[in-house]
């Protein structure tokens, strides 16, 4: 037996204590992720060394002290300390503030029969979870296929995110996961689409029958083998009302011809494609392009070697001659999956934006806005760019709350006139409908920042002598109830933008800078600055 087979993990992270005579590494356990040891000479069977349900990385010292860094359903990614007697000690506490703060969502393991074997998943619910109606489904579909999605808040496809906004996010670990035992990890070989794409649809039924999933607002997403099978599963049936396919594979021969690592295909269907091409044509889902009409947002990165972009590209151009809805948006510099902070900011805010669109209510509403999105509306265009406690220093707290609002506001196209925009036009709007107006706007004054204060500020908006826009970009500032924490926002007659009130930051600069990936769209023009002048009336 192998370290890999007896810890079933499919990126096996290990290490040797000479001291202990013990390996130790990381396991998939089902919806877990132990640390384990495994003694050397011993009967290959690894023992589990206690913790946090999900252990994701690890450092083991020479004195047989290791480091561990933990996570759970509850709670976000925190250091340990483990002795060479077992014993574990938590020696951060990173996240106390942001728990303060804000409300995490409920996370369980789920169990469903699929074709008489049971299958496990994670099923993430909405923070505001009520029992007398069904949730909108948002099904993730973890790549590999071996890998899993483990309880835990920490994961790439950001499930809290999406149960904040309302959505049960599922999390399927279907026929070739890790974490299940040998026979399951490989039983995808050779039948790629087909007993994981069933097992993923059963436990879809399941989350209906049992009254938690809305069967008329479904949406899928997945990435890199997720994505092939958020593709093979919007060729296979309709009852996905949305798709998010994310650096995933469409065209077998397209992903091997140009893949690093073509061998994949090799271990996954058995041979290459010049050996048995009907065996690809069989498994893409670019074969069954003429069943495919649900809605769907292509995301990849420019430099994947992984799964290479082509595969998006090709997508992209078949569902647009057919006229399936569909956007396609590219990242500079980004491989297999996005890293930078701006690209993952921006995938954020494009997949819950074609959520909402296609997805969130049967009834088609008008779209939800959050910060940092682009909005258009009646020839101006206006973005939100945060809403956080201000960092004033000259503030007198003994006032209360302080909370600055910065957005960028500007018209599309050239006017003719100017506009004589007043600080009552903006507002915060609380659960109740409270409105909240500005107290001032925040300037740099005599080398410190400063609230000018007063009901009455305006200024004039000049179009600009070249362009013939406006545009503007304020920090208002406003007095709010110490516990309030999530609000609506007006600006003039600009539709409502969702925000959470977020802690002070020392950041500053890179909230005004926007990820600029080249998609099939054309691109936001950046607002350009204009000649402000404010005064009292």
């Amino acid at each position: 037996m192998t370290i890999r087979e007896a810890v079933d993990a499919p990126r096996l992270h290990h290490q040797w204590l000479p001291d202990r005579h013990e390996i130790v590494a990381t396991a998939a356990r089902g919806t877990k992720v132990a640390l384990v040891a495994l003694r050397c000479p011993g009967n290959g069977e690894p023992s589990d060394m206690g913790g946090p349900p999900v252990v994701s990385d690890f450092a083991a010292g020479p004195s047989g002290l290791v480091a561990a860094v933990g996570e759970s359903e509850a709670d976000f990614q925190e250091l340990y300390l483990v002795d060479p007697e077992g014993r574990w000690r938590r020696l951060t506490d990173l996240n106390q503030r942001y728990r303060e703060q804000y409300a995490l969502p409920q996370q369980r393991t789920v169990r469903w029969a699929s074709d008489g074997t049971e299958i496990e998943g994670v099923l993430t619910l909405p923070v505001a979870a009520r029992a007398d109606e069904p949730y909108p489904l948002l099904v993730q579909v973890h790549g590999g296929p071996h890998a899993a999605a483990a309880c835990c808040l920490d994961a790439y496809y950001m499930p809290a995110l999406y149960a904040t906004e309302g959505y049960l996010v599922f999390q399927p670990n279907y026929r070739g996961s890790a974490g299940y035992g040998d026979a399951f990890a490989t039983a995808a070989r050779g039948d790629l689409g087909g007993q994981d794409y069933r097992d993923i649809m059963a436990g879809v039924d399941h989350l209906i029958k049992e009254g938690l999933a809305d069967p008329e607002r479904l949406a899928i997403m997945g990435g890199s083998y997720g994505g092939y099978l958020t593709n093979w599963a919007i060729s296979q049936t309709d009852r996905f009302r949305a798709a998010i396919s994310m650096f995933g594979m469409f065209n077998l021969v397209t992903s091997t011809a140009n893949s690093e690592i073509s061998r994949f295909e090799l271990e996954y269907i058995g041979c290459y494609y010049w050996d048995d091409p009907e065996a690809y044509r069989q498994r893409s889902p670019s074969t069954y392009l003429k069943q495919i009409g649900t809605p769907t947002l292509l995301l990849h990165g420019d430099l994947d070697s992984n799964t290479f972009i082509a595969n998006s590209k090709e997508m992209y151009q078949a569902l647009r001659e057919r006229g399936v809805p569909v956007e396609f948006v590219h990242f500079p510099r980004e491989g297999h999956g996005l890293r930078e902070p701006n690209h993952r900011l921006e995938e954020a805010r494009r997949c819950l934006a074609w959520l909402d669109e296609h997805v969130f209510r049967k009834d088609a509403p008008n779209r939800r806005y959050r910060i940092g999105d682009r909005v258009v509306h009646e020839g101006y265009e206006l973005r939100v760019l945060h809403l956080q406690d201000a960092h004033c220093p000259a503030w007198d707290e003994a006032r209360g709350r302080l909370v600055e609002l910065a957005f960028a506001l500007s018209s599309v196209d050239p006017v003719h006139s100017a506009w004589d925009f007043r600080i009552e036009e903006i507002a915060l709007y609380t659960a109740d409908g409270k409105a909240i107006r500005p107290a001032g706007v925040f300037g740099d004054i005599g080398g410190g920042r400063t609230l000018v204060e007063g009901s009455n500020l305006r200024t004039l908006l000049v179009p600009d002598r070249e362009t013939g826009r406006i545009s503007t970009a304020l920090a208002a500032g406003f007095l709010v109830p110490s516990g309030l924490c999530r609000v609506q926002i007006r600006i003039a007659d600009m539709p409502l933008v969702e925000a959470d009130i977020a802690p002070a930051s020392a950041l500053t600069q890179h909230e005004a800078e926007s990820c600029e990936p080249a998609d099939a769209k054309e691109p936001t023009q950046h607002a350009q600055r204009r000649r402000r002048s404010w005064r009292k009336s």
